[in-house]
């Protein structure tokens, strides 16, 4: 995802297995709805959907090259702090420098991920990773907080914030990296991460208020990374009264859900021109195979036409039939009581007649 007033700097959801980065589909409505951590005090923003999948893990990979649209941020201890939040909550963050960018007269890109929570371990000594993975939500039917609507708000999203910050000197590691940012009065909202790992398994329906959320992101079996990293931390000041420079908004649903908001478009039936294939697209074989049914077909038909008409009435097509014909006719010429005709039944003279009358 890139903003058309900083192209040198993308920012993309990387689903592991496909070894690509997830479909950006254009947000139909980006001024609706949940708008960020900012909510849309950011000097730029830009918001797109992406599918997610049950148990997919996925890293959010920055991308950001030298070019002269960045001078006005990243200069001398000056530069770019990019901080990530996740279903609203701080996962942490990167700071882009000048000599991230430039070094011996020579431009470079810089380019990091996020791949998941880092935490304590067992003991205050261990550390441990937490990869990102799309996992199913539940919808039930229960009283809701204030606290969990609060917290719902941000369900279903991936954010990238980036602020201009002065880089001040480092501060000591041993805290847990899950406070980074409260140097720099950055609210820290994730109380969620509990010891299994899989926060947001249920939300009630009316903390969804009928969005189409069907996934919240939950953890991987963790890692141990105790020894990973020198354990300092960058400190830094935020400048320009703290508005961001730009926000990036991933908001993701599962298939049914994007379709349901509107994003993609429910395939419509085929039409019954479209789902009778084309003389043309059909292989040389099968077209002489129909045009043998064809001309039998007509020759049946005009055979039938061709053959005498036959009295179903006479005695040879009644014995071939098996089956005995009565014409039921009308006597006109007769006199009959009451004014009326009466219905006389005329048999084959080869049927015997038993008379039933006492005449």
């Amino acid at each position: 995802m890139r903003h058309q007033d900083l192209p040198s700097i993308n920012v993309a959801v990387r689903l592991m297995g496909d070894y690509g980065d997830a479909h950006e589909h254009p947000d139909p409505n980006p001024h609706l709805g949940y708008k960020g951590s900012t909510d849309g005090r950011a000097q730029r923003e830009i918001s797109a959907f992406i599918e997610s999948k049950d148990d997919n893990g996925f890293e959010i990979v920055i991308s950001v090259e030298d070019d002269p649209s960045l001078d006005e941020w990243i200069y001398d201890e000056f530069c770019l702090e990019f901080q990530l939040l996740v279903d609203g909550s701080h996962m942490g963050k990167r700071n882009v420098k000048a000599c991230n960018l430039r070094r011996n007269g020579r431009s470079y890109t810089y380019n990091t991920q996020f791949i998941g929570a880092k935490g304590p371990g067992r003991d205050p000594y261990q550390k441990e990773l937490r990869r990102f993975v799309f996992s199913s939500l539940t919808t039930i039917i229960d009283e809701t907080s204030p606290e969990e609507i609060t917290l719902s708000k941000a369900l279903g999203t991936i954010e990238i914030v980036v602020r201009w910050v002065e880089f001040t000197g480092f501060i000591s590691g041993t805290r847990d990296r899950q406070q980074d940012g409260r140097d720099n009065t950055y609210q820290q909202t994730d109380h969620r991460m509990n010891t299994s790992g899989y926060p947001y398994s249920e939300i009630s329906e009316e903390a969804l208020k009928g969005r189409a959320l069907s996934h919240s992101t939950s953890y991987a079996i963790p890692e141990d990374i105790t020894g990973h990293g020198d354990g300092r931390r960058p400190r830094t000041r935020i400048v320009d009264r703290g508005r961001p420079v730009v926000s990036y908004l991933f908001k993701y649903r599962s298939m049914e859900g994007l379709k349901q908001e509107g994003v993609v478009q429910r395939t419509p039936p085929p039409d019954y021109d479209d789902a009778v294939p084309k003389m043309e697209s059909l292989p040389q074989h099968e077209i002489e195979r129909l045009a043998r049914v064809k001309l039998i077909q007509m020759k049946r038909d005009h055979d039938r036409q061709r053959e005498p008409l036959t009295n179903l009435g006479t005695n040879e097509a009644a014995r071939r039939s098996g089956k005995r014909h009565i014409d039921e006719v009308y006597g006109l010429n007769e006199e009959v009581e009451g004014g009326r005709p009466r219905k006389i039944f005329r048999m084959d003279p080869s049927i015997p007649v038993i008379d039933l009358t006492d005449e």
